[in-house]
């Protein structure tokens, strides 16, 4: 399972040191974006997800696609919607060598997530932007696939909220639980646990997955 997250800006509210754990049947890989900066970068061949694709609220979300390969490369583009019904592609797309190549915010206009594959190696990042603010936030997506996640979250006195966002890359349902810690006390925990369709996304602040955390409850 593939995630996103961390938005510490608007509008997404934002929680503090929190230990969240992400736990599922099913193998799920998760990208935590703290808007700000965390990069991964995907090693080998490339198979990425950017598990928050938006377009509400004034937001932007575009793609930059790096190729290190000394020849041209070939990859393939496939968009999904929230509930993870295909919405097109896969697509086929070529970048020559040592050059970048973006998917533009126009091509990302929707609420879903997005696929990134091809048999060689690419260097993907996610790129957010509230609408024309110079400040861009970009993040380089991961093919990581874990079973569980903790994921530290600080509080700013810049920043206003924090959220999650998990996308189910598998060919079956993935049941998902969530957990607040805060000074290594297990505050909330998602009840009932969260089933996720296959390409399905699930997208929430805190108080969305845990009525009363809000930004400055939790540590992990």
């Amino acid at each position: 399972m593939k995630t996103i997250f961390s938005f510490d800006g608007k509008p997404f509210p934002a929680g503090a040191d929190s230990r969240l754990r992400i736990q599922r049947a099913a193998r799920l890989s998760l990208m935590i974006i703290l808007l700000g900066g965390l990069a991964l970068c995907a090693q080998g061949a490339t198979n990425v997800w950017c598990a928050h694709v938006t377009h509400a609220a004034g937001w932007k979300t575009s793609l930059a696609v790096y190729c290190p390969a000394t020849w041209t490369v070939t990859f393939q583009v496939t968009k999904y919607a929230e509930n993870g019904s295909l919405l097109e592609g896969p697509v086929e797309e070529s970048i020559g060598p040592c050059t970048w190549a973006v998917i533009p915010d126009t091509d990302l206009a929707y609420e879903g997530t997005v696929q990134i594959a091809s048999t060689d190696n690419l260097l993907v990042k996610a790129m957010f932007q509230a609408g024309d603010s110079p400040s861009v936030s970009e993040f380089f997506l991961t093919n990581e696939m874990q079973k569980t996640w903790k994921i530290p979250n600080s509080v700013r006195s810049w920043m206003d909220y924090t959220g999650l966002s998990v996308v189910n890359p598998n060919s079956g349902t993935a049941m998902i639980t969530l957990e607040a810690w805060s000074n290594g006390v297990k505050v909330a925990t998602s009840t009932p646990a969260v089933s996720l369709a296959p390409q399905a996304k699930y997208v929430r602040l805190p108080e969305g997955i845990w009525p009363g955390i809000g930004y400055t409850t939790l540590d992990t």
